[in-house]
């Protein structure tokens, strides 16, 4: 923790701004890590759903053509 006191030390009155934007960089990368959980998950329904949907489409063809 004093190596990061002294940083901060170095950075002068100039400190508070850093650490603000470095508290935002952080906070950005979390939502990012969120979102892109939430579209892998998306992405993964709509295949499930795409390959539900041929298979249902294969059945209706199966007894149209029989």
């Amino acid at each position: 923790m004093s190596d990061l006191a002294e940083l901060a030390k170095g950075f002068g009155s100039a400190a508070p701004a850093i650490g603000l934007l470095l508290w935002l960089f952080w906070q950005e990368r979390g939502e990012r890590r969120e979102l892109q959980k939430d579209s892998l998950s998306l992405f993964r329904d709509k295949l499930k759903s795409d390959s539900d949907m041929l298979a249902v489409l294969e059945k209706i063809a199966d007894k149209v053509g029989a």
